[in-house]
């Protein structure tokens, strides 16, 4: 998916993109940053240009947001607490459309306290060559929960301008005026922060230091990841971006070793391990397409101001056909192997190739086999999939289609 602001050749969209969270793009270090881009320079808004003011106003938590406009934007806070209550979950500053409110505050369950492992289970340190990473502080399973969070800040991926922009001006001039008036909307949102929240959000990477983009809406651009299921309504719908304190640090690797899942009743990020990893390794992320080939990967990964050397690029033409034929094969065994040796778990292509076999071993009624896959569709757990119904030899052998493609 292409990063870029704006959607049109002409730049005339009047929307503004605060990222592209479906490739989940996350920090790099900030060390990284300055030998790359070295003194920071920002373009500014074209000369004589106002920024309109924020008309979008902060939302009532008592109100019931299903009796609001629904395509009305509202700051808020989640989970609706006085803005200086102490959660020791924290919560999420937001700015938010009330359909998406509502979608949050009907979920049942919600909020919910967040589950957390029962002891940390990583820790930030300095890295050779990347600036800070995280790691492991023990040996993780696949499918061991790393940690938990609420976001520091949550914004949609695109924020629509306001009205007035002058027609004369050039694609660059309607550039610098939709970060202006992004970063305005997102500054009533930082100001809405916990000191603390503030001070965590700005130590976070900003890899958009010359385009023009202001402070808040840089970082968000580096470090924002897809909030999905939340979602605004429309055709398709619109998706939210997410930028975190934690797993905001984490480094990237095309073949990562962990995967997050945004659970609604908790309003939270789950960070879980996609693979078994051992104690003091560090814990990795993607920040790109993995399934696209090498080259197209480090094009994209460019405005993070590094090269990935992970190890399927160190050798990019075995790695980028295996990972161009395991997308086009039929499941089979020997291609979860395949996926599994390309690092690729947490793509949700690996996921339905091994619920696909679980259900062709219950059809055939291969119990052994069937709990093999059923073992490792309850590991799976960053994709949202509840663990202990799966990995059941009863609940299998009473599943409609048991034994029902047994001729």
């Amino acid at each position: 998916m292409k990063r870029g602001f704006l959607n049109s050749s002409k730049a005339r969209s009047k929307m503004a993109s605060v990222g592209s969270p479906a490739i989940n793009p996350m920090a790099p270090a900030p060390e990284i940053l300055k030998a790359a881009y070295g003194v920071v320079e920002r373009p500014g808004v074209p000369e004589g240009y106002k920024t309109p003011t924020v008309k979008i106003k902060e939302g009532d938590p008592n109100i019931d947001p299903r009796t609001l406009p629904q395509e009305a934007y509202m700051f808020t806070s989640l989970p609706n607490i006085p803005l200086d209550e102490y959660d020791p979950d924290n919560w999420t500053s937001c700015l938010l459309q009330a359909a998406t409110k509502a979608q949050i505050v009907g979920t049942p369950g919600f909020p919910c306290p967040l589950l957390h492992p029962p002891k940390p289970r990583y820790h930030i340190k300095p890295t050779p060559s990347k600036g800070s990473g995280a790691f492991s502080s023990c040996a993780l399973k696949m499918g061991d929960l790393i940690l938990s969070e609420r976001a520091l800040l949550i914004a949609p991926v695109h924020l629509f301008a306001e009205d007035g922009l002058p027609e004369n001006f050039t694609d660059a001039q309607v550039q610098q005026a939709l970060f202006a008036q992004a970063e305005a909307k997102l500054q009533v949102a930082y100001d809405r922060m916990l000191p603390e929240n503030q001070k965590a959000y700005t130590a976070l990477a900003n890899s958009h230091l010359k385009d023009g983009s202001g402070p808040i809406l840089g970082v968000m651009r580096t470090n924002g990841i897809d909030a999905a299921p939340l979602t605004r309504p429309g055709n398709p719908p619109m998706p939210y971006s997410a930028t975190c304190k934690e797993i905001s640090r984490l480094n990237h690797s095309c073949s990562p070793n962990t995967a997050a899942e945004f659970d609604m009743p908790s309003f939270a990020f789950r960070l879980f391990a996609t693979r078994d990893i051992a104690a003091g390794e560090e814990l990795t992320y993607p920040y790109t397409d993995t399934s696209a080939p090498a080259a197209v990967r480090q094009k994209i990964l460019e405005p993070y101001g590094f090269r990935c050397t992970c190890r399927a690029c160190l050798d990019p033409r075995l790695s980028d056909a295996r990972r161009a034929s395991i997308r086009r094969a039929s499941p089979s065994p020997a291609l979860m192997s395949m996926w599994a040796e390309e690092g690729l778990q947490s793509s949700p292509l690996y996921g339905q190739h091994a619920v696909t076999l679980m259900e062709r071993y219950i059809g055939a009624g291969d119990l052994e086999n069937a709990m093999v896959y059923a073992r490792m569709c309850s590991k799976m757990k960053w994709f949202g999939r509840e663990a202990e119904d799966w990995a059941n030899p009863a609940k299998i052998k009473a599943d409609p289609k048991w034994r029902k493609d047994v001729k």
